[in-house]
């Protein structure tokens, strides 16, 4: 009796599958070909390939000055280990030039700690922009 039951279940269970198979291969926009896709299983995870919050770039926009204004990307790495000769940073490219902007080892050291320092870029033209930098 009970062989009965399980082998009246699995055939049950079988049949449902077949049909889902079924319905799913048949019609659609493919031509009735199934696409695989990937899937990850749960409990799974991707790896982490984000930088650590104190090694992150920092991204400053200088002040409009002729107009315009730029961007300049101060490593992260840097300010975690502010190099002993300081360095010399390009600005984004806009209206037609770039400019330079020296930060020096203290700079470094006070983004480290939270503080703010205020930087002016090289001249170009007849103007230089603002960079308000901290972390």
């Amino acid at each position: 009796m009970l062989q009965k039951s399980l082998f009246g279940m699995f055939a049950a269970v079988l049949l449902v599958g077949m049909l889902a198979i079924t319905a799913c291969g048949n019609g659609g926009s493919n031509g009735g070909n199934v696409t695989p896709t990937a899937t990850i299983p749960s409990g799974t995870s991707t790896p982490n390939t984000t930088t650590p919050i104190g090694q992150q770039d920092i991204i400053v926009t200088s002040s409009v000055d002729a107009g315009h204004s730029h961007d300049v990307t101060i490593s992260g790495a840097d300010i975690e280990n502010p190099p002993a000769a300081g360095k010399i940073i390009d600005t984004t490219y806009n209206s037609g030039h770039r400019h330079t902007l020296t930060l020096t080892q203290q700079d470094f050291e006070t983004i480290k700690n939270g503080g703010e320092v205020t930087v002016t870029d090289s001249l170009f033209g007849s103007h230089t922009h603002t960079y308000v930098i901290s972390e």
